[in-house]
């Protein structure tokens, strides 16, 4: 099941409202975990920053989910 549900930004940027955040998560297999079972369960919006240091594991997960990575914002 895709979420689908969208906001559109000022910049005419379609985003999706429900999205998963990624602060709280450190690097790992739990990180991990937790973005590909978010994926799986139809989330395309999974808010990250380089600041969480945890940019490996949530790129893993994108690229393990077989999404392409133009439908995650």
């Amino acid at each position: 099941m895709k979420i689908s549900t969208l906001v559109k930004l000022n910049n005419g940027v379609k985003m999706p409202v429900l999205g998963l955040g990624t602060w709280h998560l450190s690097a790992g297999k739990d990180a991990e975990n937790a973005v590909m079972w978010a994926l799986q369960a139809g989330y395309r919006h999974i808010d990250t920053a380089a600041y969480y240091n945890n940019e490996e594991s949530v790129g893993n997960a994108v690229r393990k989910s077989g999404i392409p990575r133009k439908e995650i914002f």
